[in-house]
């Protein structure tokens, strides 16, 4: 039997949990809040692609903060991408 908290640890990465890029080279969260451990896998291998030699940025559970950025709905989203494409 597993102890209550270990079943509530697991339950928080299935239900609800972030995923950061985090790089020990730069000591900081690169690309913050991804919806998935694999989009910020990919993330991070983009990350590290740019560096010669290549960082070693990886997933890293997301901690919230106070300096978080605000939850964009889905119109504000399609608007950076939009405002990003013209740039």
């Amino acid at each position: 039997m597993t102890k209550a908290s270990e079943q509530q640890a697991s339950v928080g990465f299935r239900s609800g949990t972030k995923w950061d890029v985090y790089c020990p080279e730069e000591d900081l969260d690169v690309i913050m809040l991804f919806p998935t451990k694999h989009a910020a896998e990919q993330a991070a291998a983009e990350h590290n692609a740019q560096f010669t030699p290549a960082h070693t940025a990886g997933a890293a559970v997301h901690t919230p903060s106070d300096e978080d950025p605000p939850h964009l709905t889905g119109a504000q989203r399609e608007a950076f991408k939009q405002n990003a494409a013209r740039a």
